[in-house]
């Protein structure tokens, strides 16, 4: 009889790993959407699950808890049942040893994490109460604190950084994506605002480098050009802005305005009178913070630069040419281009990309 209670509880102990295991992977891919949903409609077990989840780092220190405590549970309890029939220690360890490890590892492990990776909606839901319950418990009992205080310590004595605002940031905008994927279908959207949304929330992770017009493909203008090379450069430039340089091309003084400098209706032997200066970005410089630059300053053009440590802005070299227009298509996407074939566009009324 005692041997029988002992393989009992060893089954048992093992469903409970396997459910700690997948509650684990549920908790990350649960529907948000559909949990505030649920809390609203009053829904069963809803408000006790968006409680523990709101306790995020608690609910996964109690889960990992229970799990490891379980997984020794088990262990020892076929060890002991091993015992009762092989009456020697170390074969009973060896046993244990080829029989839990692989056993738990798929049937504990892999195969409920990956159960819960596709059926988490559903299978939460049920388990709510139970999953309430153990967060409580672990918490009342003081567990979730003394992890997080271990956790803490040894942090800091192994000088483990720790970015909690951008494990934040990452993990909200990863369930932005998740509720705009699950509403997408319902027909309130266009499919130019679900592009713009869409490009909305991956923006964050996009850096200039990416979107820049690299150096060998950008219209440039010599600081003693006259007017009638610049005339040459329009006609063939569809840009109504041309950045501007002096000898060589990594060396760039500023931009001109086109319209601003042949709309002067005078002779020039050179454009120092009409340069403009420019914004310098490094390469890892986010989208939303070249926006926020050009949008403060009287900037139309910022030059993209190399990530290159201890040089000043204006020493390092120049990868690519970034407008304002090259922005704001990462939202609203690929923009009409209009061309300038002489100084008499402005008259005739065509506008220009940049």
């Amino acid at each position: 009889m005692t041997e029988i209670a002992l393989l009992l509880f060893v089954i048992v102990m093992f469903l409970c790993s396997a459910f700690f295991s997948g509650v684990e992977t549920g908790i990350y891919r649960l529907s948000r959407f559909r949990l505030r949903l649920g809390v609203e409609q009053g829904r069963a077990f809803y408000k006790q699950l968006s409680t523990a989840i709101a306790d995020g780092q608690g609910l996964i220190l109690s889960l990992l808890l229970g799990n490891n405590i379980v997984n020794y549970l088990a262990t020892s309890g076929l060890t002991w049942w091993l015992l009762s029939y092989l009456k020697d220690e170390n074969l009973a360890e060896f046993y244990t040893t080829i029989i839990m490890t692989p056993t738990l590892f798929i049937f504990g492990e892999i195969l409920p994490k990956s159960v819960f990776f596709y059926r988490a909606d559903s299978l939460i839901r049920p388990l709510a109460p139970a999953i309430w319950g153990i967060w409580r418990l672990c918490t009342l009992s003081g567990a979730v604190q003394l992890m997080r205080l271990l956790f803490r310590v040894f942090s800091r004595l192994f000088r483990i950084a720790v970015d909690t605002a951008a494990a934040v940031d990452i993990t909200q905008r990863s369930q932005v994506r998740q509720i705009f994927q699950e509403t997408r279908d319902e027909g309130l959207l266009t499919s130019i605002q679900k592009n713009m949304i869409q490009r909305l929330i991956n923006i964050p992770e996009v850096s200039v480098g990416t979107v820049m017009v690299p150096m060998n493909k950008v219209e440039m203008a010599e600081i003693n050009s006259n007017r009638s090379a610049l005339l040459a450069i329009v006609a063939r430039c569809p840009h109504r802005r041309i950045p501007v340089y002096e000898k060589d091309r990594s060396h760039i003084l500023g931009f001109i305005d086109i319209y601003q400098t042949l709309g002067a209706g005078e002779e020039f032997e050179n454009l120092r009178p009409f340069v403009q200066p420019l914004v310098r970005m490094d390469m890892s410089t986010s989208v939303l913070d070249a926006i926020s630059i050009m949008r403060k300053g009287p900037h139309r053009i910022a030059v993209i630069t190399a990530s290159q440590a201890g040089l000043l802005a204006e020493q390092k070299k120049p990868l690519g040419i970034l407008t304002l227009k090259d922005l704001v298509e990462e939202l609203t996407g690929e923009l009409a281009r209009y061309e300038i074939a002489s100084d008499q566009s402005k008259t005739s009324g065509q506008k220009s990309t940049w």
